[in-house]
């Protein structure tokens, strides 16, 4: 991205209330326009060669879950350094990616990690008070080869 844009209204800055979530939410928005956009995973570079990557983002595999989970298609963001974070981070060598959230609508729906994984991620559909910005993002961001 050439220029991003965060607008904070003065009247959602309420200094009684918890500052931390509010710092946590301008970060989180702040990454979105660093490239955590699904309309803008198709134009990450790979950093190795300069070249858009060969293999899509996002791939759709069946969830592996012994439970009423299980056989439901998930979608995983699955460029090579997120992939080996979420490997290392799980212990699962054959892990395909870090899953993408499901729910919500639009603007939650694929552009944010899954909350049952993640939890208190950053980038998890809400910021918490107690969001901790993980492996998983760091590598989403250098896998887009602006960074």
């Amino acid at each position: 991205p050439i220029m991003g844009h965060i607008n904070v209204s003065p009247r959602s800055i309420n200094p009684l209330e918890n500052v931390q979530r509010q710092h946590n939410t301008i970060l989180h928005e702040l990454i979105h326009i660093l490239g955590f956009e699904p309309d803008l995973f198709n134009k990450f570079i790979n950093p190795n060669d300069g070249q858009k990557y060969a293999m899509p983002p996002t791939i759709e595999q069946s969830l592996f879950a012994d439970g009423p989970d299980d056989g439901k298609q998930a979608s995983y963001f699955a460029l090579p350094r997120a992939q080996a974070a979420a490997r290392v981070h799980f212990s699962c060598p054959a892990m395909p990616g870090i899953e993408l959230e499901d729910g919500g609508g639009l603007g939650t729906q694929g552009a944010h990690w899954e909350r049952r994984l993640v939890w208190n991620e950053l980038m998890a559909p809400a910021v918490l008070d107690s969001s901790v910005l993980s492996s998983f993002t760091l590598a989403l961001l250098e896998d887009s080869g602006w960074y």
